[in-house]
């Protein structure tokens, strides 16, 4: 997730012609290293046919978060941006469990010729998310323009948080074979 440049228009009164601009960026990556164990089953009837799968599997997920930001009042570079207050590197394992599930159906409109639509669905039940990395935005962290303190003094670094996770997707397509 990238937060490009924005102004902010401070609620408190401040000189005139000052000037905030802030950048926030925050990456994360989740590596999956385990087996995978699955079934594929498919059958068809007549002109249709239909196929369903499913997997499981279980190992390590290893995270890696960074946050970095920066302000700029009237021109003055400062570290830390608005919800970016924490930057740095952070890195975590966990042990996750992944099921994956896929079904399709379809017809045989002719011996070349054939149409299906499908669903999948994975869920991974401990995964780093980009919301772990942001700082709580707080009145504390709104700058004092006016004497151009500090923005403020860094949040709470509790580490990677891990959430459930999951996705699911359709599919259609038409398939010609020659």
């Amino acid at each position: 997730m990238h937060l490009a440049p924005g102004t902010v228009v401070p609620v408190n009164p401040a000189p005139a012609g000052d000037d905030v601009s802030y950048w926030d960026e925050f990456e994360i990556r989740n590596d999956y290293l385990g087996p995978q164990v699955g079934v594929t089953a498919g059958g068809e009837y007549l002109r249709w046919f239909w196929q369903v799968s499913g997997k499981l599997g279980l190992g390590w997920l290893h995270a890696q978060g960074s946050a970095s930001g920066s302000t700029r009042i009237s021109g003055v570079l400062l570290p830390g941006g608005v919800l970016a207050a924490d930057a740095g590197d952070q890195d975590a394992d966990t042990l996750a469990l992944v099921p994956e599930m896929s079904l399709a159906v379809g017809y045989q409109l002719a011996a070349w010729c054939r149409l299906h639509a499908g669903y999948d669905f994975l869920f991974v039940s401990r995964m780093a998310r980009v919301g772990s990395l942001i700082s709580p935005v707080t009145s504390s962290r709104v700058p004092l323009l006016a004497s151009y303190s500090s923005l403020a003094p860094p949040g709470d670094r509790n580490g990677l948080r891990f959430d459930r996770f999951w996705v699911q997707g359709f599919s259609a397509g038409l398939e010609i074979r020659w």
